[in-house]
């Protein structure tokens, strides 16, 4: 219900003779309106769900640099392993003196009864198999064809403990040496 107030009624009741044509405009107003309204409300919703899915993508591209930054570290921390190696190796190869070690228990391990049968002559025979074939298993490994070993044969004594005091003192002392590249041994499983 329109109120008119007395003063204006003239131009109130101007207001009550519009046009048929200004109700449709003023209808379709509306309706464009609440067609833009409806539209809007779509969008919002279509791009909510958009930043939705882009969220869940960052999250995945989040996980994935993760990942392969620790990846990269490992293999970072791998490589310095590596390089460390390498300069031990080139230490190794500057070292005019290297050491190889060849240990045997030979109250356990007997090289082969009948050099041992043989006496002193039987001891420079497996000396020389053992060094002959310490320096194939070098060649093969890495080329030291060159390596010329030096033999002691140490009679620790009659009891079993004293050759095992022996090794172990033996093992202890040269595996510190700079030099020592290389420990062979030969002993029992215990």
């Amino acid at each position: 219900m329109w109120v008119i107030p007395p003063s204006n009624f003239g131009a109130s009741l101007s207001l009550l003779k519009r046009p048929a044509n200004t109700i449709a405009t003023r209808d379709e107003t509306l309706s464009r309106l609440v067609h833009l309204s409806s539209s809007m409300l779509k969008r919002n919703a279509d791009l909510e769900q958009r930043v939705a899915e882009l969220e869940v993508e960052l999250h995945v591209w989040k996980q994935a640099h993760s990942v392969a930054l620790e990846a990269s570290e490992a293999h970072n921390v791998q490589i310095a392993a590596l390089n460390r190696q390498i300069s031990g190796l080139d230490y190794f190869k500057s070292n005019q003196n290297p050491l190889i070690l060849c240990v045997i228990n030979g109250d356990e391990l007997v090289f082969s009864r009948d050099l041992l049968s043989q006496g002193f002559q039987g001891g420079r025979l497996a000396a020389q198999e053992i060094t002959k074939a310490i320096a194939e298993h070098l060649t093969k490994e890495e080329g030291f064809s060159q390596a010329s070993a030096r033999f002691a044969v140490v009679d620790a004594g009659y009891s079993k403990d004293a050759a095992e005091a022996k090794i172990k003192e033996y093992l202890q002392t040269y595996t510190r040496f700079p030099q020592t590249i290389r420990v062979f041994f030969g002993g029992s499983s215990s």
